[in-house]
């Protein structure tokens, strides 16, 4: 999944859209400052991904453009307040048009309820994973993860940019912080890294550090 684009501190509100991270006043709702993803290499358009704050340092990180927005289906369907035409309906939304158009007369609070409910709204935003499937062939990395090629951290005072890791598919599930120090799991690991990794477990292991178990297995 995604890991959701809003993050809190005792002063304020941040909320990741698109390209940018709004700083809300918790009180008022009042846009503080504004906070943008660093260009990337290419000048290709992101979105911001992950998102969290601690000690005045914004961590975010830049992920591809979801295929679609959250209320896409809300605005292809309806037009000022009333179901557009079938004609106007696109072939691949048909189906779905019928279907609410015969449970739902008039586009009211019904409907909205239903959209909530029913999360139609945001299964269109991207390709995300099948659900309830736990076993893949492909191992838990697919091409379905929600995943990002740059972390980057941001000073909320200044807005001034501290720093930036270029990386190749970290998932933004992994990705968590703790005692100064930014965790995550990404594909641009090297077999270098790999061995220093498995060196280190092992050590640990002899230390009683950590549990030896099945998986890991050094390639």
């Amino acid at each position: 999944m995604d890991g959701g684009n809003l993050a809190a501190t005792e002063h304020a509100l941040f909320v990741a859209a698109h390209e940018k991270c709004y700083c809300l006043d918790p009180e008022t709702g009042e846009t503080i400052r504004i906070f943008e993803i660093p260009e990337s290499p290419d000048g290709s358009p992101h979105r911001w991904g992950y998102v969290s704050c601690t000690d005045n340092i914004l961590y975010g990180s830049s992920a591809t453009p979801l295929i679609r927005d959250y209320f896409t289906l809300r605005e292809i369907l309806i037009q000022n307040g009333k179901w557009r035409d079938a004609d106007e309906i696109p072939p691949q939304y048909r189906d779905e048009y019928e279907n609410l158009t015969s449970n739902y007369p008039v586009p009211d609070d019904k409907l909205w309820t239903y959209f909530k409910r029913s999360g139609v709204l945001w299964r269109l935003m991207a390709d995300f994973p099948d659900w309830e499937i736990y076993k893949s062939s492909k191992g838990a990395l697919s091409e379905n993860m929600m995943v990002s090629n740059m972390i980057f951290a941001i000073d909320t005072e200044t807005g001034e940019l501290l720093w930036k890791h270029h990386g190749k598919r970290i998932a933004h599930i992994t990705i968590t912080s703790g005692d100064g120090t930014i965790f995550f799991a990404e594909s641009a690991v090297s077999k270098e890294q790999k061995k220093r990794a498995f060196q280190t477990r092992q050590e640990l292991i002899r230390k009683g550090i950590y549990e030896k178990s099945e998986e890991g297995v050094a390639a």
